[in-house]
């Protein structure tokens, strides 16, 4: 989560991906999100919350969690495998 090669192998994945994105504690520096916000196989969700929003906001965090990945389509244009780290 914290390697230098981060934003590149996140912009490899092809798979569908949820990130929850919470506004207190120590993990609310977002700012690299922009990197994959325009990407149609990443979801993000801010929850008013610490880094434990299944805790914090149960019925809003865990219905998200229901809900993935139903909606969301595989991207055939990034590479099947995401480059070693």
């Amino acid at each position: 989560m914290f390697s230098q090669e981060i934003h590149r192998i996140h912009e490899a994945l092809s798979q569908p991906v949820w990130m929850s994105h919470v506004v207190r504690g120590d993990f609310t520096d977002f700012r690299g999100k922009r990197l994959v916000d325009q990407r149609g196989h990443w979801r993000t969700t801010v929850y008013p919350s610490g880094a434990l929003p299944y805790f914090e906001v149960p019925a809003g965090c865990l219905a998200d969690l229901d809900a993935f990945p139903v909606e969301l389509p595989v991207d055939r244009t990034a590479p099947a495998n995401p480059p070693p780290g």
